[in-house]
């Protein structure tokens, strides 16, 4: 399985991203432009998944396919810690996504 976040133009595979490089990366974002861009590619045999934050850049739409029951219930732990709707993005939201993320896989 290959699971990469982008935090502005850093990216690192989510094993090598703790927290504190998270928090830091956000902080640093936030500081620099005001909107923080997270991306989050998730692949596996099971899951094609590119998540986006409100940050981002608009991109189009969905993958034409409906997601699968474990690609839903990783869409429902994004909009419930980060979502699009969410302007101002603080690290621990992301931190928080990633700690569930990681206890469903």
């Amino acid at each position: 399985m290959s699971i990469r976040i982008k935090i502005g133009n850093q990216e690192h595979d989510l094993r090598q991203a703790d927290q504190h490089w998270i928090i830091s990366q956000i902080r640093d974002q936030q500081h620099d432009l005001g909107d923080v861009c997270v991306q989050v590619a998730i692949e596996s045999r099971d899951i094609n998944l590119r998540l986006r934050s409100a940050g981002c850049p608009s991109s189009g739409g969905g993958g034409g396919r409906q997601p699968n029951e474990l690609e839903l219930r990783i869409l429902e732990l994004w909009q419930q810690h980060v979502g699009r709707e969410k302007k101002h993005l603080g690290g621990g939201e992301v931190v928080a996504f990633v700690k569930a993320l990681q206890r469903i896989l």
